[in-house]
């Protein structure tokens, strides 16, 4: 029996999604506009497309049109003899994580003309995380790209994996014990760019809050700070630099409240400064924390970016969308995924000791973050 023209509709406007043709986020065209591109009835472009908001891969917004919220892959049969590239990513997809949606997207695309299909695994927890590291031999995997974990189960998993010659790359952040490959931001590089931002429009007193870095991804985002400071000769003035501290007894729920009261005592700290000294912008490790400022700004009447400009890093889907649009570092995860792939095609890891890395060294590939401009950044008129 013949496809439905309907169905025919549906599934080339899904392979436009996969393709990147229609990309996250992406406004898809009229209806009116599929009807002269199709050749079909306005009923029959609506049918096709209502099957794909069913499926969460569409989905229409009164009075604006119908975009690409999410993509669609396929289960992957683990008996198929064509090899698998697992990518196990935190969370799930579906309108909940940006970076997974962009990191796959950039997987598939490099994946499309390779022997190779893209595997998926989201994880909750560390559990899951393991209990996928353990089907590296009966998945028919070609190698895993995945996000880390900080623990001692997580280390010694990957470690097994490592010593018997599988490949593998860890994403965004790193352990001192791997040795192996990772991709990553270039962090420094992002909040040097941030910086050099903020000087540009005249701002010589820059204050920077951050979590603990105990993490390399942060150190390297205090690092890049420090360094771009130093580049623009700016005075080096620690009560300028915050660090949210961590507590370890503290349980989970309360974490947002801790954070959130350390940074209205920090931020009162640095504008209870003598107006030549304290800052005329502020630059935040995450986002998040970015916009606590904002709340905490409205609340003691601080202007942003009147009194105070404010720069982010992360670029979350919120930061867009705030009453004054937030000026942030975004990460190319389109562009990680991509390389990713390209690497595991490319058979880096099989059949080959890895040097081990000197302590202290950079991650091996870094991919470029970009700032994104929005109106949190206020130009000074110059002296």
């Amino acid at each position: 029996m013949e496809t439905p023209v309907y169905k025919r509709l549906g599934e080339t406007i899904r392979r436009r999604i996969n393709e990147g043709v229609y990309p996250l986020g992406s406004q898809l065209p009229t209806e009116l506009e599929m009807v002269n591109e199709f050749n079909v009835s306005r009923m029959t472009v609506s049918k096709g497309l209502t099957e794909l908001i069913e499926a969460g891969i569409i989905k229409r917004i009164r009075g604006k049109g119908t975009f690409v919220c999410s993509q669609k892959f396929e289960a992957i049969d683990s008996k198929s003899e064509i090899p698998v590239i697992k990518c196990i990513l935190p969370g799930a997809i579906y309108e909940q994580s940006f970076a997974s949606n962009a990191l796959l997207q950039g997987v598939c695309a490099e994946l499309k003309n390779t022997p190779y299909q893209t595997g998926i695994a989201f994880c909750g927890n560390e559990d899951e995380i393991l209990a996928e590291l353990g089907k590296a031999e009966s998945d028919n995997c070609a190698g895993y790209i995945l996000w880390p974990r900080e623990s001692k189960r997580f280390c010694e998993a990957v470690g097994k994996l490592q010593a018997a010659g599988f490949p593998l790359i860890l994403l965004d952040s790193f352990f001192p014990e791997y040795q192996g490959e990772f991709i990553g931001t270039d962090n420094f590089a992002g909040a040097e760019t941030a910086v050099d931002c903020l000087v540009a429009h005249g701002h010589r007193r820059i204050g920077y809050l951050t979590l603990t870095p105990d993490r390399s991804s942060l150190a390297e985002r205090l690092a890049g700070f420090i360094a771009a400071s130093t580049r623009h000769c700016l005075t080096f003035d620690p009560r300028l630099v915050e660090v949210i501290p961590n507590d370890p007894l503290l349980p989970t729920e309360k974490i947002p409240a801790h954070r959130s009261e350390f940074l209205r005592e920090a931020f009162k700290r640095m504008l209870a400064l003598p107006e030549a000294e304290r800052p005329t912008a502020l630059f935040t490790s995450h986002d998040f924390i970015a916009i606590e400022l904002f709340r905490i700004a409205a609340e003691t009447g601080v202007k942003i970016p009147g009194q105070l400009s404010l720069i982010g890093f992360d670029n979350i889907d919120c930061s867009g969308w705030l009453p004054v649009p937030l000026t942030t570092v975004a990460h190319d995860f389109a562009g990680m995924g991509r390389l990713a792939a390209r690497l595991m095609v490319s058979g880096f890891g099989r059949n080959r000791e890895l040097p081990p890395l000197p302590e202290g060294t950079a991650p091996r590939y870094r991919v470029r973050p970009t700032l994104i401009e929005r109106k949190s950044v206020r130009t000074l008129s110059q002296p």
